[in-house]
């Protein structure tokens, strides 16, 4: 998949601000280079062939990387997932979940280290 949209860091800059307005936090990144790192994850190539060939493991990568990664002071799990959100919205894909299973997505990914395929599966399940 060699067509998509992305976020730049701008725009999760953005929504990492928005998001500790709202919810509160610290505000601020700890890391750029890993913020970078994580953004930049999902397009990762090796001998011409996408590492993350379908949207749902783009996106599974991408979430994966920004709760890992730690970029941000505080609100790094809200921030991956809004981030994610925002990635599937524009390439025309919808998350179909409550906040329950949100939260336990998050969850799971930085307390049981829930994989990017463990997480592909997730959305495909949970998008339309």
């Amino acid at each position: 998949m060699t067509d998509f949209s992305s976020l730049d860091i701008e725009q999760v800059l953005y929504l990492h601000e928005k998001i500790i307005e709202r919810s509160g936090g610290a505000q601020g990144v700890r890391d750029f280079a890993l913020l970078h790192s994580g953004l930049e994850r999902c397009k990762a190539t090796y001998a011409g062939d996408d590492l993350y060939p379908t949207i749902y493991k783009k996106a599974g990568a991408l979430l994966h990387s920004l709760v890992m990664n730690h970029a941000f002071l505080d609100g790094n799990k809200r921030t991956a997932y809004e981030t994610m959100k925002r990635f599937l919205y524009v390439n025309n894909y919808y998350i179909d979940a409550n906040t329950e299973k949100i939260i336990s997505l998050c969850l799971a990914v930085d307390n049981e280290g829930m994989s990017v395929g463990q997480i592909s599966q997730w959305l495909q399940k949970n998008t339309r």
